[in-house]
């Protein structure tokens, strides 16, 4: 055999081998960002999971303070009421009775009004503080999810970059183009 076809069948086996070693390159950097990009994905549908739950439940707590400030309406329109019967009584009393007991049930009776609206003005203060919490809760995930989001397209990219540098040279002994 000649050196020449000697030569040749080295080269064509190096370039062979050149060429599957960049193949297993290639093909281990395609798993380990498809592998990375997975685990991504995954981690960004367990934020948005979590995100849901935690809007459900700040959803769940809004509407027990709606029922709580709608109960205390309702006792607040109870006591007036109360308060107008009262006061209709005191009447029929002042004409008939002594001031000093009917100024007492006055008072009573507007001691009463005044802790009912307390009550429906401490009830309104946490609604509006759990609405607030709500909205910090749906932007916190709407961030997470942006950013998860982001960084999945980030390695897209990055696959792509090694796909590219991950092709083989052309064979040697072949120049390359030149424009001129």
């Amino acid at each position: 055999m000649d050196l020449a076809q000697r030569i040749r069948e080295i080269k064509s086996a190096a370039q062979r081998r050149a060429k599957e070693d960049v193949e297993v390159a290639r093909r281990a950097a395609e798993q380990r960002f498809e592998a990375e990009l997975k685990m991504r994905e995954q981690t960004l549908e367990r934020e948005r999971e979590a995100a849901a739950q935690a809007a459900d439940a700040v959803q769940e707590r809004l509407d027990a303070i709606a029922a709580q400030v709608e109960r205390a309406s309702e006792r607040v329109v109870a006591a007036e009421l109360r308060l107008k019967e009262e006061a209709e009584r005191l009447r029929s009393q002042a004409e008939q009775g002594p001031e000093a007991e009917t100024r007492q049930l006055r008072e009573q009776a507007e001691e009463t009004a005044r802790k009912f609206q307390d009550e429906i003005e401490k009830l309104k203060g946490e609604l509006e503080e759990e609405r607030a919490s709500r909205q910090k809760l749906v932007q916190e995930a709407e961030r997470r999810a942006d950013e998860a989001e982001r960084k999945a397209a980030a390695t897209e990219i990055a696959s792509l970059d090694v796909e590219v540098t991950a092709r083989p040279p052309p064979p040697s002994g072949c120049a390359p183009r030149r424009t001129r």
